[in-house]
């Protein structure tokens, strides 16, 4: 879990790096599965960004799961970047909570 206090402007994202690779094996797919919460205290600026990448070319299945509870009047920005290789599949599930006054 990722806490921010109330009343913080962070000046800089969070920026979380996910890296996956396949397998040597031909008959095997390597999977990873990333999963992260996200706790915004009231009257905060914070931005996220989940960024995926592969190491090499082969096959991988990547699951990505992303939490978050967005207190009173905040600004809250997620941006996600899938950069993995045209030989991988990506699935994934938000669920983001915004509380009353947030953007």
């Amino acid at each position: 879990m990722i806490k921010l206090a109330a009343n913080q402007q962070v000046e800089k994202p969070l920026y979380i790096l996910n890296i996956t690779s396949g397998s040597n094996h031909h008959n095997y797919v390597n999977t990873s599965h990333y999963r992260y919460h996200l706790e915004i205290g009231a009257n905060c600026k914070s931005q996220v960004i989940e960024h995926f990448v592969s190491v090499d070319d082969k096959p991988h299945l990547t699951g990505s799961r992303l939490t978050a509870n967005i207190a009173d009047n905040n600004h809250f920005s997620h941006i996600k970047l899938s950069i993995e290789n045209n030989q991988s599949h990506h699935f994934a599930h938000n669920d983001i909570l915004s509380s009353r006054d947030s953007q």
